[in-house]
């Protein structure tokens, strides 16, 4: 028996391998994790899940590995944004530990504060992976993966000062953060200090009316002095409110401050809430900034205060803007501590990679942590591919980094060492990319049209291995079309022209010359000057507007340019960055009922209930009958590579003909 194996069936093989590992790698977009305080009957409707509510429909993905859903169980919600609504795509039990849960254990902790405790010693000995047994100011505390490291004011050390927060868990002093502090917090320089100083969260007794003397805080006694400072930036001191009190272990314990604090440091949980911080689109109604309001933000109420802090550093705050708000949950209340105006890609969702290239400035000694590659922080955790064929990934080394923006933070996906000509250099860098214009026919040659072709101002050279389609008109001056090319020594050479509809160079009935490529050059700061956009320069002016809505400016970066010509000179009118084709995270096999007359329509995919509409610089290399209605017994099986929008729509970057043979085997008789 033998198989006949084509280049064909090769590709088809090639094609559903790389399919594999993407299809592995899709997003479902941001995730939040909180309790269940209510759920529909079924498992379709609305689910309030740590204080927000997200919608359930036929589609979301339920899982109950850790126990089932119903009210009180820790859940991670995965969803998208959809207008003012949170749609979930996955919800799914979790342990309650990550949820605050701890299974038991003292809440009091040894002075009797019921809470959160906070002090100050030196380090006497601490573990090379930070994890583990600390002993610090003679008591061991223990460090998990959820501990939280700084060191701000120099690196830890045998001797260093450190501030150590804690709570009790199952009788054990568990760390929830670790950081350097300056040597005088812990009164002395000698690595065995004879003190050390405390802090403690209670709910206020008695106290004297002159402020010194003896102070009942969560039932312990402090004695304040002349030298206590007090504080009252939560407003005046008053019984039942809650203190903030630091001070000198001893008897008496020796208040050195006392201040009023946020209610939920009281609670009986052993470990301090964590302020959270998210992003959203601003909706609603917007308060005035800087007074008490309800802001409504990611589809969220958040209530600001007179405490509350507002940074409008990128622009103001209205409705459509994003922002990031850092809050608390304050009986039940989501209080925002600080509100901040935000680029607007920090509020899309996480369903596409950027690409940035750059000299690694910072990075991580085991690969995992905070980079800094061309000035650009990039978190890289075990989801990060590095790839060191073309180089060393080391500090002062060329990188390009494929990363994805979830809840602010910029996440890698790959991070591969580049030669460092792709860093530039003493010259300007070319970047292997496939570009693409669309604008009308200047001038070309005849038939077979190998030769120099001027089409929207720009110079471009077709040779044998173009490939020509005019399927909608003629080629001719003045007629639109779509040019897919790359840069080679200066020279931009035509991979394929294909004539479009007037429509796809025009908006608005006005033509618009429209261009696709990554950015090589660019001034700093981002502004008016010269930009290099795959082989091409365009000239920025300060009329010239410049939007980071689908990622930030960066060597790299992928953008669309629209731009005027004016003699020699091309004129941006519009930088923005695009999303590139290919550059979704989420790649499938589907069957293709219809192709839209444009192809940024919307197409029809058998099976889906979601709405799927062609990206403004969509890739598309279909056979010629994909255009028709799928025959019933002919599949168009198709590969689609999409995102999803702000919108809640999936938009496909790229979509290509899988190719489907069926080898019989031969009986031979």
């Amino acid at each position: 028996m033998r198989h006949r194996i084509t280049a064909a069936s090769i590709l088809t093989l090639a094609l559903l391998g790389l399919l594999i590992p993407l299809a592995a790698r899709a997003s479902d977009g941001p995730e939040w994790l909180g309790t269940i305080s209510s759920r529909p009957s079924g498992t379709t409707g609305d689910w309030i899940i740590g204080g927000r509510t997200f919608s359930a429909n036929a589609a979301t993905r339920i899982k109950e590995e850790h126990g089932p859903l119903s009210s009180g169980t820790c859940t991670e919600v995965k969803y998208y944004i959809s207008g003012a609504a949170n749609i979930a795509t996955e919800i799914d039990s979790q342990e309650p530990y990550k949820c605050g849960g701890t299974g038991g254990g003292d809440n009091g902790g040894g002075s009797g504060d019921n809470g959160h405790r906070d002090s100050y010693a030196r380090v006497e000995q601490f573990p090379a992976g930070l994890t583990g047994d600390w002993i610090i100011g003679g008591a061991t505390y223990v460090a998990t993966s959820a501990t939280r490291f700084e060191q701000k004011n120099g690196t830890f050390a045998i001797g260093s000062c450190v501030e150590i927060k804690f709570g009790l868990v199952s009788l054990v002093n568990t760390a929830t953060e670790i950081e350097t502090a300056p040597s005088y917090k812990c009164d002395g320089t000698s690595g065995n200090p004879s003190t050390s100083r405390s802090q403690a969260y209670g709910v206020l007794g008695v106290f004297p009316a002159g402020l010194i003397g003896a102070w009942d805080i969560g039932g312990v006694s402090y004695t304040a002095t002349t030298a206590t400072r007090f504080e009252r930036e939560h407003g005046p001191f008053f019984s039942g409110g809650c203190v903030d009190v630091k001070f000198q272990p001893g008897t008496p314990n020796t208040a050195l401050e006392i201040k009023m604090t946020n209610a939920y440091r009281c609670t009986s949980t052993p470990t301090r809430p964590e302020s959270l911080k998210v992003y959203g689109l601003v909706s609603g109604e917007v308060p005035a900034v800087n007074q008490a309001g309800v802001w409504t933000i990611g589809g969220v109420q958040y209530t600001a205060t007179t405490a509350t802090r507002f940074e409008l550093e990128h622009r103001a705050l209205g409705v459509g803007s994003c922002a990031s708000v850092e809050y608390s949950v304050i009986t039940g209340v989501n209080t925002a501590t600080k509100i901040s105006s935000e680029e607007l890609t920090k509020c899309n969702t996480s369903t596409y990679h950027n690409h940035i290239y750059g000299v690694i400035s910072a990075m991580p000694t085991a690969l995992y942590g905070t980079w800094t590659i061309n000035g650009m922080m990039i978190d890289a955790n075990a989801a990060t591919r590095f790839e060191r064929e073309k180089g060393s990934l080391a500090v002062g080394g060329c990188a390009e980094a494929s990363y994805y923006v979830q809840n602010g933070v910029n996440y890698a996906d790959k991070i591969e060492a580049r030669s460092a000509s792709g860093c530039g250099g003493s010259a300007t860098p070319s970047l292997p990319t496939t570009a693409k214009i669309y604008a009308p026919i200047d001038s070309f040659p005849t038939s077979p049209y190998t030769g120099a072709w001027v089409i929207g101002g720009v110079n471009y050279s077709a040779d044998s291995a173009t490939r020509f389609e005019q399927e909608k008109n003629a080629f001719d001056v003045g007629i639109c079309v779509e040019a897919r090319y790359t840069t080679q020594s200066g020279t931009n050479t035509l991979l394929s022209i294909e004539s479009k509809s007037d429509t796809r160079c025009q908006v608005n009935a006005t033509t618009v010359l429209r261009a696709y490529g990554v950015i090589e050059a660019l001034p700093s700061p981002a502004g008016p000057g010269t930009w290099q956009v795959s082989g091409v320069d365009y000239s920025a002016t300060a009329s010239t507007l410049l939007k980071q809505e689908q990622g930030f400016f960066a060597v790299g970066a992928y953008v669309e340019v629209t731009y005027e010509v004016s003699g020699a000179t091309l004129t941006a009118l519009k930088i923005e960055t695009h999303v590139a084709p290919g550059s979704g995270r989420t790649t499938r096999v589907v069957d293709l009922q219809r192709r839209p007359t444009e192809d940024t329509g919307e197409w029809m995919i058998e099976g889906e209930t979601e709405t799927y509409w062609g990206d403004p610089a969509i890739d598309v290399q279909i056979s010629a009958n994909s255009t028709q209605a799928l025959a019933a017994v002919s599949p168009n099986k198709v590969m689609i590579n999409s995102y999803r929008g702000p919108d809640g729509v999936q938009y496909i970057t790229s979509i290509v003909t899988v190719v489907q043979q069926i080898y019989l085997p031969i009986i031979q008789r």
